[in-house]
């Protein structure tokens, strides 16, 4: 029987720690739909402004369009109304987004957090704190 190797933890970058949700053991993320960089199961470096904070791992996610994004979706997410995030989407993907546009949604588990990013909240009753 043929074992599947665990795949080196990729990154996911934050410019921003919208609605605060990086500070939590669970949170979710809107990205442009990349099948082959995205996979339930498999680790990531968490980076805001492109330093490392933590590792999560996604242990769900769903495709969607910006036009059935919910309000639910995108207040938890970013803190920001449906219509706000469609303006943030477009300008950050260069007017390219469209009510059809596909973007998954990621739901993620922190599994610990990386102490080369102190500033970060921690719970540490629940996640454990290592060395980068």
């Amino acid at each position: 029987m043929e074992t599947q190797r665990e795949l080196p933890p990729t990154e996911i970058n934050f410019s921003c720690n919208w609605n605060k949700k990086l500070d939590c053991n669970y949170f979710t993320t809107i990205r442009q739909y990349n099948l082959s960089k995205y996979e339930v199961g498999r680790r990531y470096v968490i980076k805001l402004k492109n330093v490392p904070i933590s590792v999560c791992k996604i242990i769900e996610m769903y495709t969607t369009t910006v036009r059935d994004m919910s309000e639910l979706l995108t207040r938890l997410d970013a803190g920001m109304s449906k219509e706000d995030m469609r303006v943030m989407l477009n300008r950050m993907y260069h007017g390219l987004i469209e009510d059809k546009t596909l973007f998954m949604v990621l739901l993620l588990q922190k599994e610990f957090y990386l102490e080369s990013n102190p500033s970060i909240h921690r719970n540490e009753k629940d996640v454990t704190t290592v060395k980068a």
